[in-house]
């Protein structure tokens, strides 16, 4: 039996944890060993193991953390090694959490909706505010791999993916229709997140846009809806029209994207570069796959990297030889072939999901989310890691009550 208390002290939690998102990373590490606490600590705590072996999704975003965790039979750096499982916890944590018997009220997910997009809707504001104030010197420094500054201790990639989860919360939400009163709010926030999107010009959140607004354009054509999809396919053809047109940011980001691909196809290497650093650090997690088909170890990737890039990259600066950028080659280098096959069946995995209401959602969040790690390595660092396993869970927990 489960404590009546319990169910407010982890509303608390979530909505502690989505505070302190955007406040300390510290704040946000004791708010998740708080939510644990709440949902492990209880006198029906087996009923959260009973859940979640018989939950294919929870078992395998555990093997997230579990893959790196038996590498260290054969990682040298235990130091690293360590690190790498501090930081990937929550993939464990959650899983496990997120199996209990408890459920909060419609209400409570309610106000977790809405407090994740009011501190979306704060934190992009006052990005764009310092945006306005240093005009001159972002729209040069867009011309030089420089961003605007954001939340997130400056993260873009992973703030920029926030921003497009924002999008499609305001679909769900619209489409939900439980408080239609709120339905403007909701279209003017979706909007505003879809803009300022544009105005950061950061490929990973405005290619997930595009692609929640082509498959919300198709899902309405299919349900025979054609207003909703016109509307979509409108939003997906005048965006990036009007962001090329007027927002200098957008311009920037694409005359040094064709700049920067320019040496990237020719293989000549330029300091800073942002594709460049990109390309080569596939090449080096390709090649250290292929030369260790067991991997090498959690603890031990950059330095199979570094080896790579000092062989083939004369004289490049130590701040361009960055880790695999993509989540599917860090496994690989982690763990072998073995590594990228587990790592492709968690991805797969959300998408057998049945049991679940509003599925079209749960998909396209699986979508962006698996795309968004192709190149990227959302789940090295702390924020991408507690955004992956958060966001996932809390809409297959929120899914399951209707």
């Amino acid at each position: 039996m489960l404590p009546r208390t319990q169910p407010y002290i982890i509303f608390a939690t979530i909505l502690a944890m989505e505070v302190c998102l955007y406040w300390t990373r510290a704040g946000l590490s004791v708010a998740m060993i708080a939510f644990g606490v709440a949902t492990l600590l209880h006198r029906d705590v087996g009923t959260n193991f009973k859940n979640f072996v018989r939950s294919p999704l929870l078992v395998g975003l555990s093997l997230l953390f579990i893959v790196p965790l038996v590498s260290g039979l054969w990682s040298a750096d235990k130091a690293t090694w360590w690190d790498v499982l501090r930081v990937k916890l929550p993939l464990l944590l959650f899983p496990l959490a997120f199996a209990g018997p408890w459920q909060l009220s419609p209400k409570q997910w309610r106000y977790i909706a809405y407090s994740f997009l009011l501190l979306l809707l704060i934190s992009s504001l006052s990005s764009f505010v310092h945006y306005l104030q240093n005009l001159q010197a972002v729209h040069e420094g867009y011309l030089k791999a420089k961003v605007i500054t954001t939340p997130l201790q400056n993260d873009h990639v992973r703030y920029t993916w926030l921003l497009a989860c924002g999008v499609l919360l305001c679909l769900f939400l619209l489409h939900r229709r439980e408080e239609p009163r709120l339905n403007v709010v909701f279209v003017v926030l979706g909007l505003w997140f879809g803009v300022f999107l544009h105005i950061l010009a950061a490929r990973t959140g405005v290619l997930s846009l595009y692609m929640i607004l082509v498959a919300y354009a198709g899902w309405m054509a299919f349900r025979k809806n054609t207003r909703r999809g016109l509307i979509g396919v409108a939003a997906l053809v005048a965006l990036p029209l009007l962001a090329w047109l007027v927002l200098p940011t957008f311009q920037n980001r694409i005359a040094y994207f064709f700049y920067d691909i320019t040496h990237v196809r020719d293989q000549v290497y330029l300091p800073g570069s942002n594709d460049g650093n990109r390309a080569r650090s596939l090449r080096a997690g390709w090649h250290i796959l292929k030369e260790n088909p067991l991997g090498v170890g959690a603890g031990d990737v950059q330095p199979a990297a570094d080896e790579w890039y000092a062989a083939n990259i004369p004289g490049i600066l130590p701040a361009d030889r960055i880790y695999p950028s993509s989540e599917w080659l860090v496994y690989g280098a982690v763990a072998g072939w073995l590594g990228v096959v587990v790592f492709t069946a968690v991805m797969l995995l959300p998408f057998g999901v049945r049991n679940l209401r509003f599925r079209f959602f749960w998909i396209v969040l699986n979508a962006i989310t698996a795309f968004s790690f192709l190149f990227d390595v959302g789940l090295e660092v702390q924020y991408g890691v507690f955004l992956y396993a958060f966001l996932v869970l809390w809409w297959w927990k929120w899914l399951k009550q209707f």
